[in-house]
């Protein structure tokens, strides 16, 4: 089921992530990466964080993703009641099952028009109605300020090592307010009216 909203040129809808995506979120991931992370990382980080196009590096991202909770923001443009018309990725952001925010990257071009923070604000739904009671992520010295805009925190400064480049990322934490599940609500709700 597609979430949309008004956006500047086109409808933003956000659907769930499927393999017929992938190519267009890998070109999303490395413009992303290579474009907006560019003043903060070397040129050689940049590659080995997200290296041109091939298949296998392709199919490698596709597979966490679909082992993740993924969600798509795609720009809609010429739609009629959002069937139609032609569409285009700007974003994605993926989920693991225990809360940790994968990953989240809006197309250089878009960025600044809300897309990350509708991303970034349906998956913390998700897991507040996980029962979670936090959200993680590992940030980038560019992501940082962004998620800290949306109340998280850093807990750590970190090395990773990617295909033999080190580079410094924060692992941030928020707590969030884990919410009844609909059927939690419902029984509460039938509970309350029976006393």
């Amino acid at each position: 089921m597609a979430k949309a909203r008004k956006a500047k040129d086109g409808a933003l809808l956000i659907v769930p992530y499927n393999a017929h995506l992938s190519r267009a979120v890998y070109d999303v991931f490395y413009r992303a990466v290579h474009d907006s992370c560019a003043r903060a990382y070397t040129p050689e980080q940049l590659d080995a964080w997200a290296p041109p196009y091939d298949p296998q590096v392709s199919a490698t991202l596709a597979a966490r993703l679909e082992r993740n909770y993924c969600l798509v923001a795609c720009l809609s443009f010429d739609a009629k009641d959002d069937v139609g018309g032609s569409m285009q990725v700007a974003g994605f952001a993926s989920l693991t099952a225990s809360g940790h925010l994968d990953h989240l990257f809006v197309d250089p071009q878009l960025q600044r028009h809300g897309i990350g923070r509708e991303l970034y604000q349906c998956l913390e739904h998700v897991c507040s109605r996980a029962q979670q009671s936090t959200i993680t992520t590992d940030a980038s010295l560019t992501a940082r300020p962004f998620f800290e805009a949306m109340g998280m925190t850093v807990q750590a400064e970190q090395q990773v090592t990617v295909r033999g480049q080190t580079c410094t990322n924060f692992h941030m934490v928020k707590t969030i307010e884990a919410k009844p599940t609909l059927a939690q609500a419902l029984a509460a709700a039938l509970a309350e009216q029976h006393d």
